[in-house]
């Protein structure tokens, strides 16, 4: 309303100013007209009276010129004229046909000269309809003298002001109808823009779901309803399983497609309930009624098994499989957040177990969920004041029984002083991204330790497949040998097959730059999981070390013993030392040794020290008998042990 009104106003100015411009306009229209009616009367004169030159002389007109200027004038809309000559003194003048006797009026000099150049006309005074026009009386080119004419414009006027009126009130008219189409045109168009803000508010523009404020709004709604009439309400999280792998695989329109897809089989596996995307590759389901988890567990069958069908892109196929986690309230909680948080536990429990299966919460969840805030909450305080230290593991050389480096292995304790193993809280800071800032500690503090050593020992650090996917690894690893001043040759860095899975030219060309800078690759616990032989060919290694599930295995699986003397004979044969680790017995450190094998690394030898300690067992580089295993008192501990320490 109020556009409209402004509109309104805006109009009735233009239209008052249009108006005032017409009269303006009107005003010279009739200026022209009446010089123009004093013109053709002027010329009228100098060519139809012969005695016209003695007339300005002050002669009087003869009978015949009278009538001639009497039958002109009905003709003409002149109505009184009078003639001076070119001093400006009247000799003639006529009124209504009629002459009039002279009289010793005069026109100024200064009017005379004035209108030499242009015709000067006025109105008069007492009868607004006459325009009086003073303009030369020329012969030959030569001003004889000066015709005052009064015009006769009744009705002119009139018809002029009638016209521009009729003018100023159709633009008005026209101005108006504009204004109010656009009133209206630009009120249909706010409205549509409204109603599409609205709509993408609570929509996502992708998939055309309610987004998650929508979700949030319709599950607390549902529950409040559901509550007086004592029905169950359940809410599913869905969640693509290694989404993450196929938008690499596909690009990012590949992956909107994906969603696309997903997003039409959750809609149709999902039909009575109320379906969103939450964001990413998350969505929510709402199913609302009686005997809710029986329902909730066909829908989420329905769901997997439409998930599971291929979603073709181009010349690829894709199978997105999914985790779903789910929580039914009044059981598992009556207010919205509740229900999300619990409904998300569980579906983080679908997804660590394997994925491509749903999960209702229990109580057993929610306390590992509790347990893993427990856990994120002291890596971040042990983070923020730098509390994780290191152990040192020695590594020996098998050829010179001799001490060849050490493996920092980091150590971290729980709020109350107990040790939580790495293999507890190395993973859970690989899924946060916390893994990023204790590498980049481990790597500065043993580097520094390392540079106090002699010059002749190795220390090797292991990395994250999650550190090695930063493009910042190398200048990281770079940057700590500058500042320790350790050398290059004497840092081993350790990747898992786990860096090597994503087979890209990036990976390799981080490996390479690794060598260029002068440091060594070593490919930790070969020979389990993905292991290819395809990796020590296409990736630049400098060392394998033996994962030691082998060597726990060699007094009782002839096959194990088999694979470890294939794998040392294969490291021999590509020139790659060999390091053995888990070793525990005397039994094991043996049999390595007789197949060649270059290092070993375990307890027999030395539990991880910590770095009070490393000074002296350095010292004792040289055991009595070379031919013999290490003099160093062995520290054998149970096998859950070692193998926590050895993370």
């Amino acid at each position: 309303m109020r556009r409209l009104v402004v509109v309104l106003c805006v109009l009735v100015l233009a239209a008052t100013g249009g108006f005032a411009y017409l009269r303006s306009k009107t005003a010279q229209l009739l200026r022209l007209d009446a010089i123009t009616v004093a013109s053709e009367w002027s010329h009228y004169l100098v060519r139809t009276t012969p005695e016209f030159l003695l007339i300005l002389a002050g002669e009087l007109p003869s009978p015949s010129t009278l009538a001639a200027y009497r039958h002109a004038e009905k003709l003409s809309r002149v109505r009184k004229f009078a003639i001076y000559d070119r001093h400006g003194t009247l000799h003639l003048s006529f009124l209504d046909g009629e002459p009039v006797e002279a009289s010793t009026e005069t026109i100024p000099l200064a009017t005379l000269s004035d209108s030499q150049d242009s015709p000067l006309v006025a109105r008069q005074p007492e009868a607004s309809d006459l325009a009086q026009v003073i303009l030369p009386l020329k012969v030959a080119g030569h001003v004889v003298g000066y015709l005052s004419a009064a015009v006769d414009q009744d009705g002119l006027k009139s018809t002029y002001l009638s016209e521009a009126l009729q003018t100023a009130i159709s633009v008005a008219v026209l101005l108006l109808l504009v204004g109010i189409l656009v009133h209206f045109g630009l009120g249909f168009q706010q409205r549509k823009s409204a109603a599409q803000i609205r709509y993408l508010a609570r929509n996502d523009a992708l998939t055309g779901l309610p987004n998650r404020q929508a979700f949030i709004e319709a599950l607390d709604d549902i529950l409040a309803r559901d509550a007086t009439r004592g029905r169950e309400t359940a809410v599913m999280l869905v969640d693509i399983d290694h989404f993450m792998q196929i938008n690499d695989a596909l690009g990012q329109e590949g992956g909107d497609h994906v969603l696309s897809a997903v997003a039409q089989r959750l809609a149709t596996g999902a039909s009575g309930g109320v379906v969103a995307r939450l964001g990413g590759d998350t969505f929510g389901v709402i199913i609302s009624g009686e005997a809710v988890t029986g329902e909730a567990e066909r829908t989420a069958g329905r769901i997997l098994e439409l998930l599971t069908e291929t979603v073709e892109w181009k010349s690829d196929c894709v199978q997105p499989f999914s985790s779903v986690g789910a929580a039914v309230s009044p059981t598992d909680g009556r207010e919205t957040s509740q229900l999300m948080r619990r409904a998300d536990i569980a579906r983080y429990a679908a997804k660590a177990a394997g994925g491509n299966r749903m999960h209702f919460f229990n109580d057993r969840m929610g306390r590992q969920y509790e347990d893993r805030l427990l856990l994120q909450r002291t890596i971040e305080g042990a983070i923020a004041a730098e509390s994780f230290r290191l152990e040192y593991q020695p590594i020996i050389d098998l050829r010179s029984s001799r001490v060849s480096g050490f493996e920092a292995l980091v150590r971290m304790k729980g709020p109350t002083g107990e040790e939580i193993l790495p293999a507890i809280f190395i993973p859970a800071a690989e899924r946060t991204g916390a893994i990023a800032a204790i590498g980049r500690w481990v790597l500065m503090h043993a580097c520094r330790f390392a540079a106090e050593w002699p010059q002749n020992l190795q220390i090797a650090v292991n990395l994250s497949p999650v550190q090695f996917e930063s493009e910042m690894i190398v200048e990281e690893i770079a940057t700590a040998l500058a500042v320790s001043g350790l050398s290059p040759q004497r840092l081993e860095i350790e990747v898992t097959e786990g860096v090597l899975l994503r087979d890209s030219p990036v990976i390799r060309e981080r490996l390479r730059a690794l060598q260029q800078l002068g440091v060594k690759v070593v490919l930790d616990d070969f020979g389990t999981g993905y292991s290819s032989l395809g990796y020590l060919w296409q990736f630049p290694f400098d060392k394998l070390k033996i994962d030691q599930s082998f060597i726990r295995a060699i007094d009782r699986n002839p096959r194990a013993r088999g694979v470890l003397r294939t794998i040392i004979a294969l490291g021999r044969t590509l020139g790659l030392p060999v390091t053995a680790e888990g070793i525990e017995t005397e039994n094991e450190a043996a049999f390595v040794k007789k197949l060649r094998c270059d290092q070993a690394q375990g307890y027999l030898f030395s539990r991880p020290l910590p770095e009070t300690e490393v000074a002296n067992f350095i010292m004792k580089t040289t055991w009595p008998k070379s031919a013999e295993l290490p003099a160093v008192p062995a520290v054998v501990v149970g096998r859950q042990e070692a193998i926590g320490s050895r993370q």
